[in-house]
């Protein structure tokens, strides 16, 4: 079968390569009999896939709307690919959209404050992880985020 592995690069000065990972899931793909051909990703590669299925292998854009829009130019186009769709990256990169799909649809999670400024009133007891609305996965989230004091709290809000 003929595959189309899709990446952004890691970009170390002005030179773009591959990421170690998506290396070795290329050689395996190949190495389980697939044509595979590795295209860095670009708005304009998309108009030269054709309609074969690409493994998305994109992750960590400098900014995180870029994700789920380029996700969304792969639905637009209507290739068949790996991964989520735009909608859920969207919500994965909000932790307050998160919570409003959760509280709407009666799932349970943890307790939480969303802070617009660092003398906000605290509602919560300690301790918290504190972590910045705008990210996906663990991006944002450090050795100090976890607070166990309101002094913490409030030095890890204004930083």
């Amino acid at each position: 079968m003929k595959l189309i592995a899709l990446t952004n690069p890691d970009i170390h000065g002005e030179e773009q390569r591959l990421y170690s990972q998506d290396k070795v899931l290329i050689q395996t793909l190949k190495n389980a009999g697939h044509e595979v051909h590795h295209y860095f990703y670009d708005t304009k590669v998309l108009d030269i896939l054709g309609k074969n299925f690409i493994f998305n292998l994109c992750d960590s854009f400098p900014d995180g709307r870029e994700e789920y829009v380029y996700v969304g130019l792969l639905e637009q186009k209507g290739f068949s690919f790996t991964g989520c769709p735009a909608e859920t990256l969207y919500l994965c990169q909000s932790k307050f959209r998160q919570k409003a799909v959760f509280e709407e649809n009666k799932v349970a999670h943890p307790h939480y404050q969303l802070f617009t400024s660092p003398e906000q009133e605290f509602k919560l007891g300690f301790p918290v992880i504190l972590k910045p609305t705008q990210s996906n996965a663990s991006i944002g989230i450090d050795d100090d985020s976890v607070v166990f004091n309101e002094k913490e709290l409030r030095t890890k809000l204004a930083a």
